[in-house]
């Protein structure tokens, strides 16, 4: 289960974000926010990494999120 989203970098909306002050992410999680803010944006990057190919959406873009104790990039 992933814990916390750590960076997106060139990813949508997401140009320059890291992890602040808010809990991580717990076992049912509830997203929302503007049109706009980001929110198809995130499950786009639950995609990338359910298939493990950023490709599939951002190319250039940097991701690094949290599983307990083990941190995932995708290059």
């Amino acid at each position: 289960m992933i814990t916390k989203i750590n960076k997106l970098k060139r990813f949508g909306i997401y140009q320059n974000y890291t992890w602040g002050g808010i809990d991580e992410f717990k076992k049912k999680n509830l997203v929302y926010g503007w049109n706009y803010s980001g929110k198809t944006t995130l499950s786009k990057l639950f995609q990338v990494l359910e298939f493990k190919d950023k490709n599939r959406c951002f190319n250039d873009s940097e991701i690094e999120v949290s599983y307990p104790k083990i941190p995932i990039q995708v290059a």
